[in-house]
């Protein structure tokens, strides 16, 4: 019964097949309607053939490409293989040639980088075996240059015209004779792209498309005169870049400018080139008697070459992503007999169905020795029901793109789940396509069973095609697939504390011989410290600005100070406000601009002051009296008291002044610490040999603190000026209440009577080096007490907030975090500030609660960065970067939370480029476990240590040649990551 029902009648034995192929045209990049609701350009196409196409026949709206990029899908379609068993995993180009884009934690593992290559299993051997006439019109990219599959000719193509081993023209204009030279006017230039067999057409006013329409239909009519069979695959290189217009349709299009005017012809091109196919196999009275499929080899482009980040809108991201932007694609099925006009199979289809289906129609069997994944669709295209099939996808590449899910990749669908196996990390997304079809929600933690079985349907998929997946660069070892998911809690409740400046020397769960941290301390009793966590920009909007985004300074444009942060580029607050989280923001902001992505915010402007406060907030600006870190703290605990919805997770960002300079103790300690002596860092006399950048600094304690304003002695025991901040200081002193400034002045009056006496004698001392060394140590404890006395007051803070938990019942899923934007010389080479990319400003205090989750007394070694929050946050409470956004540059740590990480980063990076105040030269540099390599463009000026044997950096080996291994594997590393060479002090040097 099923074989009669399968058996079509055609006015011919063996049917003509018509592929139309297109280029990167999106799901939803026609009139014709993928999706029920209509898309912000629908009503802007004018593709009336395409859609008299669709009304004629079938539309699949679960359709899909093999691959994300071209190469791969056109490859699975002679093949009818999916690209994780054929191997062509990404677009090729010239033989042997690896095109992928450098990842800082993987590589791409050994694929086939030449394409496809004669067969006699491709499916246009077999057809033409049959007796049909194989014609090849446009883009072929199957193979790469200078190998047999560059030319469609060696694969089973009789005809062949414009094919050959590259993707995109150099241009659609024959009066560029589709040339790089004609387009750039340079005669004589000859390009890779360059549109090959088209010599009649050049230095005429026709564009491309046209050009290939004229030929195809030229080829039906010579088919249709022999009267032979014919197979055609028509893939006009349109919609690829380069986005160029067809001047002769610009005029529809009034409503659009620019590069969207000029990509909306190059869609109604493709429509027309439709037409006037369907048009000539009517003329030749074959269409009846042939099979038309029009789809497209991978998903549209989103952001960029112009085009907006919602072009495929419902779809998530578009071209080279693991989001159904990337992969799924417009199919209509015109087939007589068979498809019923007008309907919508609900069947999932896929690029290399079409081998099994295509051979099927034609009466040929496959090869028995030949593996394939697709099946044969005709039943799918009748409407029948299907059977729940899984598909999959295998991008082991970084692409040459930015994008939201673009990143080495495995994904599968089965019936309406999808899950995505993101290599870096690696990490399991988990999306319900029936009511999610943005994949707006993961859903891995909160559907654990359906997680489960889809992570072992993902492993028999994976081993049955031999998928190769992404190498771990520092390990040498293939990606694994997680056994389970890390963490399958309840979204968390997030409260992240952010103090200025503290270094982690003065943090005694991170080692301190200078301090007790006792309520700090609980959290890594409580839960992990992390040994090695670093910033990646030593100052303190660059490094807000990275925790919220997740991005390098470089990528996010806050590389100092004085920047705006642009609000469009997506934060982690807004990515959990889309999936249910609440969020506040309270204490120091130092953005420039209001907080965004929060319910509530109460902030201080700029730095902010110590005592009596201003906050700014949507409701205006207030002064509160008090002390910074006890305000900032209460304003916490009522919006937790207060504000807090109930049933709803919570993020809470409480970032405190403290203790940023000019660290003024608060009330309960203005006393502490008087008759105690700090012990004095051992590198305190550094004299900086061999250091360039470091002897033009202007950061010592002896030299360029303020008497009054650093050091809070008055004009009668030191030396005060009348302008700067020893003037500042008397606003920020007016702030004090009476009884405020009364214990300020009690205990400040004997110290500087102290101070000065010890200044007298001082001066006594014969001895120049001697008298010096007695200086730097006095100044060096009036510094480095009030630093610690700001520190107490925040460890009390937190103790607070750890109380509240407690109470509340809230501790056990809630995470809580300290740590600091940057860390702090506490007299480490005779330095306060921060800046340099030396271990005590590069080095942050790091520690975890999560009793649900982490193990009491963790210790984590692994290099982790500022980077890592966000996409922490992210995964944790389920959200996830809206479409199109760069991806994040740092790594969720759950795994190191948990425990379940075979892999980590063993390199982090730095970049600094504000060189005042302090006239720290701009840098970047490069650390691992053991070493790190400094650069100083402007000073031309390397710097090189060993941490292992040269821990506090007071030897600059760069120049060592026992090292010149070990350095140049690091410079190229380094190097590997610029986009363009470091020569200014503001230039954006890393690849985003």
């Amino acid at each position: 019964m099923i074989t009669t029902l399968l058996t079509l009648t055609f006015a011919t034995t063996q049917p003509n097949i018509l592929l139309i192929h297109v280029d990167d045209l999106g799901w939803q990049d026609t009139a014709v309607r993928m999706h029920l609701e209509s898309a912000p350009y629908h009503d802007a196409w004018r593709t009336p053939h395409i859609e008299r196409l669709a009304a004629d026949g079938a539309v699949l709206t679960n359709a899909y490409s093999s691959g994300p990029v071209c190469t791969p899908s056109r490859v699975s379609l002679l093949t009818g293989q999916t690209p994780a068993r054929h191997r062509t995993t990404f677009w090729t180009l010239r033989k042997g040639k690896d095109n992928s884009r450098k990842h800082p934690r993987l590589r791409p593992p050994a694929w086939n980088t030449d394409g496809l290559q004669p067969s006699p299993h491709h499916l246009t051997e077999l057809l033409q075996d049959a007796g049909y006439r194989t014609i090849h019109v446009g883009k072929a990219h199957f193979g790469a240059h200078d190998t047999a599959g560059s030319d469609p000719k060696n694969l089973g193509f009789e005809v062949n015209i414009a094919g050959h081993g590259s993707g995109a023209p150099s241009s659609y204009l024959g009066t560029h004779n589709f040339s790089h030279a004609g387009k750039r006017n340079k005669p004589g230039e000859k390009s890779v792209w360059d549109v090959p067999g088209l010599e009649s057409y050049h230095g005429q006013k026709i564009y491309l498309t046209e050009a290939l329409s004229e030929q195809a239909c030229a080829e039906i009519d010579r088919a249709a005169k022999d009267d032979t069979p014919f197979f055609m695959n028509f893939a006009p290189y349109a919609v690829h870049t380069p986005v160029m217009a067809n001047d002769r349709l610009l005029e529809h299009y009034p409503g659009l400018e620019g590069r969207e005017a000029a990509y909306a012809t190059m869609v109604e091109s493709v429509d027309n080139a439709v037409g006037d196919l369907l048009a000539r196999l009517e003329a030749n009275g074959i269409a009846d008697d042939t099979i038309v499929i029009f789809t497209s080899d991978n998903g549209g482009v989103s952001g960029r070459a112009g085009r907006p980040k919602d072009r495929n809108t419902p779809l998530r991201s578009g071209k080279s992503s693991a989001y159904e932007g990337g992969t799924r694609v417009p199919w209509i099925v015109r087939w007589p007999g068979l498809t019923t006009p007008g309907s919508r199979p609900e069947a999932m289809a896929v690029t290399h169905d079409l081998y099994p289906t295509f051979l099927a129609a034609a009466g040929i069997s496959p090869p028995p020795k030949h593996l394939t994944d697709g099946i044969d669709l005709r039943a799918a295209f009748r409407g029948d029901d299907q059977t729940p099939r899984t598909i999959g996808w295998n991008q082991p590449h970084q692409v040459h793109a930015d994008g939201a899910g673009i990143e080495p990749f495995t994904s599968i669908r089965h019936d309406d789940w999808k899950l995505i196996l993101f290599h870096d990390g690696p990490r399991v997304e988990l999306y319900d396509l029936a009511n999610d079809i943005g994949e707006q929600h993961n859903l891995s933690s909160e559907q654990p069973e359906v997680t489960a079985d889809m992570i072992e349907r993902m492993r028999v998929w994976m081993t049955d095609r031999g998928a190769q997946t992404s190498i771990d660069i520092d390990s040498g070892k293939p990606i694994t697939v997680p056994e389970t998911v890390g963490i399958t809690a309840a979204r968390p409740n997030i409260i992240f504390i952010y103090s200025d400046d503290h270094s982690a020397e003065a943090v005694s769960a991170h080692g301190s011989k200078i301090t007790q941290t006792p309520n700090i301390d609980r959290i890594a009793a409580e839960g992990a410290v992390f040994d090695n966590a670093f910033c990646t920009n030593g100052i303190c909007a660059p490094a807000r600005a990275v925790v919220l985004t997740g991005l390098h300074s470089h990528q996010n444009g806050i590389i100092d100070n004085a920047t705006r942060l642009d609000p469009t580029i997506p934060t982690f607050p807004s990515m959990l406000q889309e999936v249910g989280y609440q969020t506040a923001m309270i204490g120091k902001w130092h953005l420039r601009s209001d907080p965004a992505g929060f319910d509530h915010w109460e902030v201080l402007p700029g730095q902010g002051h110590y005592y009596a406060p201003d906050f700014r907030s949507e409701s205006g600006r207030r002064r509160i009296d008090g002390y910074v870190t006890d305000i900032t703290t209460d304003l916490a605990l009522d919006w937790l008291n207060h504000q807090r919805h109930p049933d709803r997770p919570f993020l809470l960002m409480l970032q405190h002044k403290a203790p940023h300079r000019n660290w003024m103790p608060g009330p309960e300690y203005l006393h502490s610490l008087d008759d105690t002596e700090i012990p004095v860092p051992s590198t305190l006399l550094d004299t900086w040999a061999g250091r360039p950048a470091a002897q033009l600094q202007e950061m010592t304690i002896a030299d360029h603190t303020f008497d009054f304003y650093d050091l809070k002695i008055d004009a009668k025991h030191g030396d005060v000026e009348d302008a700067g901040p020893d003037k500042w200081m008397h606003d920020v002193l007016a702030r004090m209440s009476d009884q405020q400034r009364a214990d300020w002045n009690d205990a400040y009056a004997p110290r500087n009577a102290a101070y000065a006496a010890s200044m007298e004698h001082i001066q006594q001392i014969e001895d120049p080096d001697e008298a010096a060394t007695a200086q730097k140590e006095l100044r060096y404890q009036r510094y480095i007490k009030d630093y610690l006395r700001c520190i107490a007051s925040v460890d009390d803070n937190v103790g607070r907030v750890l109380d509240w938990l407690d109470t509340s019942g809230l501790s056990d899923n809630t995470l809580v975090i300290y740590t600091s934007d940057q860390g702090f010389f506490l007299g480490e080479h005779g330095w306060y500030d921060k800046r340099f990319m030396y271990e005590p400003s590069l080095k942050v205090p790091l520690l975890m609660r999560w009793p649900s989750v982490i193990e009491p007394g963790t210790r984590i070694k692994e290099l982790v960065q500022n980077l890592d929050f966000a996409p922490t946050f992210v995964e944790i409470s389920g959200a996830k970067p809206p479409m199109d956004a760069v991806p994040m540059a740092g790594a969720s740590l759950t795994p190191l939370l948990t425990g379940d990480h075979a892999t980590w980063r063993d390199a982090v990076f730095y970049e600094y480029y504000e060189p005042m105040p302090h006239a720290v030269a701009a840098h970047i540099g490069i650390r691992t476990d053991r070493w790190k390599l400094m650069y100083f463009p402007d000073l031309e000026s390397w710097e090189f240590f060993d941490l292992h044997t040269d821990p506090e950096e007071m030897h600059n080996i760069a120049g060592d040649p026992a090292q010149a291994e070990t350095i140049a594997l690091l410079k190229s590393r380094l190097e590997s990551q610029m986009l363009e060479p470091f020569t200014t002090t503001r230039a954006p040097y890393l690849q985003p």
